[in-house]
């Protein structure tokens, strides 16, 4: 038996026999193949991340749009409306950028921790590009950005109306 020593130790005979150099050339096209695949998946990731930034920069443009326009200026007319009939409402600004609205229990005083109040909550909601309305203790209702009414609002509220004075 031959003692093999040198490059037919570490590669075997057919290496010494030529095949080094064709050896070289499959290992360099696997590097080329596995580095070309990598900067493609880092690619993808970066549009992947430059199309949700995209989206999330429009969400916040539409949410925003909405607050000032339609979810404000309803809410504001919401209390005024309650606060003529005595019921004394209040909204608050929440942070993330959502909205409440307060109606106060009956026989609780406003100056109670809000918490303890009948709340309307909106708020946005970024990576899931949608808004939820919600009520402490029932299951929050998402809508898209567009689907924010005035109407939609006042149902929201009367809803809550009806819990707090009629439960």
């Amino acid at each position: 038996m031959p003692r093999t020593t040198g490059i037919n130790q570490l590669f075997g005979p057919a290496c010494a026999k030529g095949r080094g150099a064709n050896m070289a050339k499959d290992f360099d096209a696997e590097i080329k193949s596995i580095a070309a695949t990598r900067q493609s998946a880092v690619d993808a990731r970066k549009k992947a991340q430059a199309d949700f930034q995209a989206a999330a920069a429009a969400f916040s443009k539409a949410w925003n749009e909405c607050h000032n326009k339609v979810i404000r200026p309803a809410l504001n007319e919401i209390v005024a409306k309650l606060t003529a009939q005595k019921i004394g409402a209040s909204t608050g600004e929440l942070r993330g950028g959502g909205i409440s609205l307060i109606v106060p229990m009956p026989g609780m005083p406003r100056n109670v921790r809000v918490r303890q109040h009948a709340q309307l909550i909106i708020t946005p909601v970024l990576g899931g590009h949608h808004v939820t309305f919600g009520m402490p203790g029932t299951q929050p209702q998402n809508y898209k950005v567009e689907e924010i009414t005035k109407e939609m609002i006042e149902r929201h509220v009367l809803e809550l109306v009806r819990k707090v004075y009629n439960p």
